[in-house]
């Protein structure tokens, strides 16, 4: 019985994760050029203006090593 419970329980939070994280795709903003998205200070990560909403595009380079 109180595995059946858990179960359940576990369903309903995956179910529940996967909702909201669904959600997010809706909330975005709209711009018409790349200075109209937030500008954040990471050397990894910046938003683009991509078809009309903001975007986070991994700009992170790794150094070239030399031999």
């Amino acid at each position: 019985m109180a595995a059946t419970f858990k179960l359940v329980y576990v369903m309903i939070l995956l179910i529940s994760l996967y909702h909201v994280a669904g959600n997010f795709e809706d909330i975005s903003i709209e711009c018409m050029f790349s200075i109209d998205c937030p500008q954040i200070k990471s050397n990894i990560f910046r938003f683009k203006c991509i078809e009309d909403r903001c975007k986070i595009e991994f700009i992170y380079q790794r150094k070239k090593y030399e031999i």
